[in-house]
């Protein structure tokens, strides 16, 4: 099922945007092959839309950018970022006081953690 070559770019584009992130992937030749126009009619929307931050190019197509943002990240691997902040929880003479219930959120303190002093050579 072609869609042919009577939409304009922009709503091309929006199309490709649309359908790359419903299957994850598109490539070149079928997007070609479905809207009726050149494949290098959509290397070009490829460009564009790559150009914009909204796909990434892979070889003989494109894939949605995953957009993820520091929140998401934040909670992932909680549990090994857990065992870390144990680890080095005791280096750090300050953090005495969060030992007994770390925070979720870890906040910034105006001083930093003081370093061990160089040995005398």
């Amino acid at each position: 099922m072609a869609l042919k070559g009577t939409l304009d770019g922009e709503t091309r584009r929006a199309a490709l945007l649309e359908l790359t992130d419903e299957r994850g992937s598109l490539q070149l030749s079928e997007a070609a092959e479905l809207w009726g126009v050149h494949p290098m009619t959509i290397r070009r929307d490829f460009e564009l839309l790559e150009s914009s931050g909204r796909v990434r190019r892979v070889r003989g197509g494109i894939v949605p950018v995953q957009i993820d943002a520091f929140g998401t990240r934040q909670g992932r691997n909680l549990r090994a970022k857990e065992r870390i902040a144990a680890k080095i929880l005791p280096s750090c003479p300050r953090a005495a006081r969060w030992a007994s219930t770390p925070p979720r959120r870890p906040t910034c303190s105006p001083t930093p953690c003081p370093r061990p002093a160089a040995s005398p050579s």
